[in-house]
């Protein structure tokens, strides 16, 4: 079975499209275990009993992970929608529902984009 080696990228420190300045607060920085968890609120992961096998093998293969993550293809491919097509459910007091995105600013989205590519072009094994 194929397998795809994901390079882990060091933290994003967010820019304030605005100022030019970073964002100091701690949700400037954004690590990739932190942006895999935002990846782990897509829906996709509840939709089917593969998605959410895939999902448990890529935090299981996470946690001992250094400078690359090495997961199976076909666990690949979930990762690789939820990063190309992210969505985040929400809860609140009002219900739950799902939004388009990671929960960031739009403004910031672009900023987001080498680790969705870091995921989107791994390297086949």
């Amino acid at each position: 079975m194929p397998q795809k080696k994901i390079t882990i990228l060091p933290p994003i420190r967010f820019v304030d499209p605005t100022t030019g300045l970073p964002v100091e607060h701690d949700e400037g920085l954004l690590t990739f275990e932190a942006f895999m968890a935002k990846l782990n609120s897509n829906p996709l992961w509840a939709e089917s009993w593969q998605a959410s096998m895939a999902q448990r093998s890529i935090g299981e293969a996470l946690k001992s992970a250094k400078t690359h993550l090495v997961i199976a293809e076909e666990d690949w491919k979930f990762l690789e929608t939820a990063a190309k097509t992210p969505r985040t459910m929400i809860i609140g007091p009002g219900g739950s529902g799902v939004i388009a995105g990671l929960g960031f600013h739009p403004s910031l989205a672009g900023q987001v984009v080498p680790m969705q590519l870091a995921i989107i072009e791994a390297e086949t094994l």
